[in-house]
């Protein structure tokens, strides 16, 4: 590990540095402002891009000449919507120059720190890190660059895994300042031994999202029937994610929605991808196929923005929702919503809006359920607006503690931990980990070189043989 840069360079870029024992720079008054950004970015997922849009809208409200670099999925879709630069996720390498390059870095939001996928310590800083080995070692890389890193806006959760765990707690242990997105975030950090003083409750970025103007064709979609229009915005879940049995029940529940209310149904899916356990379209169409009532259903096509799935939304009489973000895009317009919670974190956004009574536990949907459920929020919808809008008022508040303490980041205000016995024994386990995968690549590309030799000496050979039948 070295000192983020020379004092004169620092000078230079308008860095004034300050330092406690042990040589690192722990804090920054900064100028200058190049900020590195890592989250589930580039892949397709509305709500994470909702995300992506209040933290850079936070970002330029406080530094609007700040370089912006994303690392993500996509870098070229990222740097076209978002005028930033970008890094695919893969690409260690550039991520450590841009990180050694950067003022600051910034790790969320989003649910980023939850073990349903396993988490692989060994994959730490390699071209194989997913999930929470992913986001340790954007944090580690922080520690390694003397880097000030900020975890924004995150939510922790469910960590049922040893390595999960681990994996968490050695990423905070490396950020000056940290905002979670709940509570429940807060205990789950503090129950794995991070200090519960560094820990500043805020809620979602995405509440801080504004609806945009509707394009055309969403307008002319959501005007051309009578009766009321209601958003259903499901993700897979489970082994079989388009063949479950709750699949079956929520398409039977769909089916008393359209007949009870005379209601058009709109499916908004909240991320288009390849794989299935991510491809919201492909499970809207399963729902579909199994449902009486289907010429009374469109399934939303296109990529849009996440304000024009904010105002798409808004223009619903109500919401089904499964995705957190279109609980909490539905809840910026106050639409009236039933939820279907797959993962605690739904259940607790209702409750946190005061609408804990209209949601069903995935475990337990049913389609009369659903059917009486999303009646009786229709039938009550105006005082379920009102209870929304007595909730969103404090959601909000809270959630403008994310520019705040990103502010005091930026600033200088903010301080990293002092190293610890687990992040010194993280560091030299990465750094053998690495060296042993350069020695093994050493050998496969010599192993490669010789049988590539070995093939050209046999080409040659057989391309002699060839010559000498062709002289006789």
């Amino acid at each position: 590990m070295r000192e983020k840069a020379s004092a004169n360079s620092r000078k230079n870029r308008g860095w004034e540095p300050r330092y406690t024992l042990g040589g690192y720079a722990t804090s920054f008054t900064l100028t200058m402002t190049r900020v590195l950004i890592s989250g589930y970015y580039g892949f397709g997922n509305t709500g994470d891009e909702a995300i992506l849009v209040a933290l850079l809208s936070d970002l330029r409200a406080l530094r609007p000449d700040a370089i912006v670099t994303v690392v993500s999925g996509n870098p070229a879709d990222t740097e076209l919507e978002y005028g930033v630069e970008a890094v695919h996720w893969q690409h260690v390498g550039a991520i450590a120059r841009a990180a050694e390059q950067a003022d600051a870095m910034i790790l969320g939001g989003g649910g980023l720190f939850q073990d349903h996928w396993p988490t692989r310590p060994e994959n730490m800083l390699t071209p194989r890190h997913a999930n929470v080995d992913n986001w340790a070692g954007f944090a580690l890389l922080s520690r390694l660059t003397g880097t000030p890193l900020m975890i924004y806006g995150v939510g922790v959760g469910p960590l049922t895994t040893t390595t999960g765990r681990d994996c968490t707690r050695l990423a905070f242990r490396q950020a000056g300042a940290v905002t979670v997105r709940d509570r429940h975030s807060r205990d789950v950090l503090v129950d794995i031994g991070v200090d519960a003083a560094r820990i500043i409750v805020a809620a979602d970025p995405a509440y801080s999202i504004t609806p945009s103007d509707l394009p055309d064709e969403l307008e002319a979609e959501l005007s051309h029937h009578n009766g009321p229009t209601v958003a259903v915005a499901l993700r897979p879940w489970g082994d079989h994610p388009t063949r479950s049995d709750w699949v079956a029940e929520v398409a039977s529940g769909l089916d008393e929605v359209v007949e009870g209310l005379e209601a058009r149904l709109l499916f908004v899916p909240f991320q288009h991808s390849a794989e299935p356990i991510e491809n919201d379209g492909a499970l809207a169409a399963a729902v579909c196929r199994g449902m009486r009532q289907v010429d009374r259903t469109t399934i939303l096509r296109g990529d849009y923005t996440p304000s024009e799935i904010a105002a798409t939304l808004a223009r619903c009489d109500l919401v089904i929702g499964m995705r957190l973000h279109s609980v909490e895009l539905a809840a910026v317009a106050t639409v009236p919503m039933v939820t279907i919670a797959y993962d605690p974190k739904v259940a607790r956004a209702m409750d946190d809006l005061g609408l804990a009574d209209f949601g069903i536990d995935l475990t337990q949907v049913t389609g009369s359920k659903l059917g009486e459920r999303v009646a009786d929020a229709y039938e009550n919808r105006d005082a379920l607006r009102k209870r929304m809008g007595a909730a969103l008022a404090p959601i909000r508040q809270r959630a403008g503690e994310n520019r705040r303490v990103l502010a005091e980041v930026l600033d200088g205000k903010t301080a990293t931990p002092p190293l610890d016995k687990e992040t010194i024994s993280a560091i030299h386990r990465v750094t053998l980990e690495r060296v042993a995968d350069d020695a093994t690549l050493e050998r496969e590309t010599q192993a490669l070189r010789d049988r590539l030799a070995d093939a050209t000496g046999r080409l040659s050979q057989e391309q002699r043989l060839v010559e000498i039948t062709q002289q006789q």
